[in-house]
């Protein structure tokens, strides 16, 4: 779970959070929903961000693409009903790895939406 860093992988944008996601599914870990509980307390009402979505090195490019936009888009309605606007949303399938390690841990580490605004 992060909720700030000054730093990331090469190409990527830094990020205010992380919020971590089931594997195969559009629904945030239990850690995830924390994170995500305490953004609007974070960021002034009506404040625009950015939200990307994320996968791990398992499956096709397509599917991963197709996921990573479900995850940032639940992301975004989230953050839309609880008076955050998004200005904008996307999705990285196959990318910006933050453990480039195929382990167990290094896979959830890498199922996130980040936010940045």
């Amino acid at each position: 779970m992060r909720l700030a860093t000054d730093s990331a992988p090469d190409g990527c944008p830094a990020s205010i959070a992380d919020i971590r996601f089931v594997f195969n599914k559009a629904l945030p870990t239990p850690e995830g929903r924390v994170v995500l509980k305490a953004l609007p307390a974070r960021l002034k009402q009506g404040s625009a961000v950015q939200v990307r979505g994320y996968t791990d090195d398992q499956g096709s490019g397509r599917l991963n693409r197709s996921l990573a936009a479900k995850r940032a888009a639940y992301v975004a309605r989230w953050l839309n009903k609880h008076g955050i606007r998004v200005s904008s949303q996307s999705a990285h399938g196959l990318c910006c790895y933050l453990s480039p390690e195929s382990s167990r841990q290094a896979r959830q580490i890498n199922r996130r939406v980040e936010i940045e605004f």
